[in-house]
């Protein structure tokens, strides 16, 4: 009997030490991370998400730092300060907003975004121009 308590505080250390800590980028697959880029009415983004989901958005002169999450092809970013997430679907490397808050965007949206550079290597606070 002692035995069998034994295997079983083994088995619940196990699950915790197999349980992905907070903010860790498993369910990010590395191949969304990358800088994007777009422009739409006037309006100028561009969006650095990095590996370990973080992620920088820089509209105009301003600077907002966000967390990201990717599930297979959908995308949200989500921003500290509490302002709503905008969901994106990804198709190769294109990043289409699919849900975002119509008081600050409209019924438009925000802007397709195109990846400028990306993958797992260091990413550039600001875009390469080609």
């Amino acid at each position: 009997m002692r035995y069998l308590k034994g295997m079983g505080a083994l088995a619940i250390a196990l699950l915790l030490l197999a349980a992905p800590l907070e903010g860790s980028p498993v369910n990010n697959p590395p191949v969304f991370a990358g800088v994007y880029a777009g422009e739409q009415n006037d309006r100028t983004l561009r969006l650095s998400l990095r590996v370990d989901g973080t992620a920088l958005w820089h509209e105009a002169e301003k600077t907002k730092d966000a967390k990201w999450t990717a599930t297979k092809a959908r995308l949200t970013v989500t921003f500290t300060g509490g302002a709503p997430p905008i969901v994106w679907t990804a198709d190769g490397v294109t990043l289409t907003p699919v849900e975002w808050d119509h008081t600050v965007w409209g019924s438009d949206g925000p802007p397709r975004l195109k990846k400028l550079t990306g993958g797992t290597k260091h990413i550039p606070e600001k875009p390469i121009r080609q």
